[in-house]
């Protein structure tokens, strides 16, 4: 546990998991949505644990040993078609869809919860970006971009718009660059950074 002292300049990731935390992530998950290996759905620990008091006694134990279950780590990958009339023997046709252990989500979402407070603190991220944000933004690019459209059709010019979109922009990132942009950034605990070197284990139905 941390002492007042000792955590004044703490940050939020050096600090025990509090079921109130656990609580806010679990009352934004689907509860309807498809279970991990384990069959345990997010009802299921809705109904068991609506305030986050045991949840966060066992994610507590995680955090202090820098270690989760091996099952977590576990995803059983599902392949989606894109698009039935195409080539089904290409790879590019198919969306692999990934469903983890539910508590591994749950243990992620609140993990994530924490890392984008640090990264918003420390001014890491770029006020460009606009989703993925506590506070939806992208509204403002569409407003941007509207009224320099309408600018255009009023002042009779021509006006050049281009759309960036980066291919499995998530999925391309390695955890080490991860890594080395957050110890570029500050301190960050090593709590956090060491839940990112574990390797993720993936089997195919």
């Amino acid at each position: 546990m941390c002492n007042a002292s000792a955590g004044a300049s703490a940050s939020a990731e050096d600090l025990p998991i509090l079921p109130r935390e656990v609580e806010a992530v679990l009352r934004t998950l689907n509860a309807t949505s498809a279970p991990g290996g384990d069959r345990l759905s997010f009802g299921f620990w809705k109904a068991l644990d609506p305030r986050g008091e045991i949840l966060a006694e066992l994610f507590e134990i995680c955090r202090t040993s820098r270690r989760v279950p091996d099952q977590w780590w576990t995803s059983r990958v599902t392949l989606i078609c894109k698009n039935p009339d195409g080539d089904l023997g290409e790879v590019s046709n198919w969306r692999p869809i990934s469903v983890c252990c539910t508590l591994y989500k749950i243990y992620a979402a609140m993990l994530a919860r924490r890392r984008q407070t640090l990264a918003l603190e420390r001014d890491v991220i770029s006020p460009e970006q606009k989703g993925f944000m506590p506070a939806e933004g992208t509204f403002e690019h569409v407003f941007i971009l509207d009224t320099a459209l309408a600018d255009s059709k009023s002042a009779k010019n021509n006006i050049y718009v281009a759309w960036l979109d980066i291919k499995n922009a998530f999925g391309s990132i390695q955890h080490e660059c991860i890594q080395t942009v957050m110890r570029a950034f500050g301190e960050y605990p090593a709590t956090l950074l060491s839940a990112l070197q574990t390797s993720t284990h993936v089997t195919l139905p």
